[in-house]
């Protein structure tokens, strides 16, 4: 069972899913001038099964271009969705220090 990605708007005042930001192109596919191998028509292999076949429009959904949002209460974070990109496509930010782990913590007794 999936559980979609739900986050709480604020103007709403209700829990919903999130939504992609990002789109397909609908024009036909355009081998790259350094590509080795042609693309595909659309006639035969459709829109949206190649990572080229996407791209990011900011504010058309919830979700910035690594698939997270920053929710009512402030937090950042990323978010699973049922359209592309499904996950998180990239990270930023600095992880806070709880997040490390002291360069002894896999010492097994100096065996190695």
């Amino acid at each position: 069972m999936n559980i979609p990605a739900l986050f709480y708007e604020t103007e709403t005042n209700n829990l919903r899913k999130a939504k992609s930001s990002w789109k397909t192109y609908s024009n036909e596919r355009v081998t790259p001038s350094d590509s080795a191998m042609p693309f595909p028509s659309i006639a035969t292999h459709r829109r949206g099964i190649f990572v080229e076949d996407r791209y990011y429009s900011a504010n058309t959904g919830d979700l910035d271009k690594c698939n997270g949002i920053t929710d009512a209460h402030g937090n950042y974070a990323y978010y699973y969705t049922e359209d592309y990109p499904y996950g998180p496509l990239c990270s930023f930010g600095s992880p806070d220090v709880s997040f490390f782990m002291s360069n002894n913590a896999y010492d097994n007794g100096g065996s190695n």
